[in-house]
């Protein structure tokens, strides 16, 4: 396969050299396709971040970077090369990467694994001593104590989140 030759296209300098600093300021701002961008422009333009140079930063692969962050390879690639934006949430995380990527690297690390005789991994999890369990969401007194029939001690059966409490009947007669 051949290359097409480059074409050398002949430009003269001598009107852009003939020009003061102050007239090639004006001929630029002149220009409504070369305006420079003004600092408010700036200020108000949305900020992305940079997912490459984050990567690059950190001196990781797009390979070993989504395996360590735990995000796809193709996200991380669509987002690098401006095919998606990441959307708050992601951001964010890559914010948090971009802060303190070890932190991030130890939080996403597995908890280990307890050994047999050992505490579950609840323990472990609620950072608690081996010995305690974790606190019941339940409690065992007060108006919202769990009876072994199902039924709350105020008179209320126990219901889904969603269905409204109803008096539960009394068996007595009286």
């Amino acid at each position: 396969m051949k290359k097409t030759p480059a074409i050398d296209i002949p430009f003269d300098w001598s009107a852009s050299d003939a020009m003061t600093e102050a007239e090639r300021h004006a001929a630029a701002m002149a220009d409504p396709d070369a305006r420079p961008i003004t600092a408010e422009e700036w200020a108000a333009a949305p900020r992305r971040p940079r997912i490459s140079i984050i990567r690059r930063a950190l001196r990781l692969s797009q390979d070993e970077f989504a395996a360590r962050f735990h995000i796809p390879v193709g996200t991380l690639r669509d987002w690098e090369q401006g095919r998606k934006e990441p959307d708050a949430a992601a951001r964010a995380y890559l914010r948090v990467i971009a802060r303190e990527p070890e932190t991030v690297r130890r939080a996403l690390e597995p908890l280990p694994r307890p050994e047999r005789g050992e505490p579950g991994r609840r323990a472990v999890s609620y950072g608690l001593a081996p010995t305690t369990k974790p606190p019941c969401p339940f409690p065992s007194t007060g108006p919202l104590a769990v009876s072994p029939k199902g039924t709350l001690a105020s008179g209320f059966r126990r219901r889904s989140a969603y269905e409204a409490p109803r008096k539960v009947p009394s068996t007595s007669s009286g």
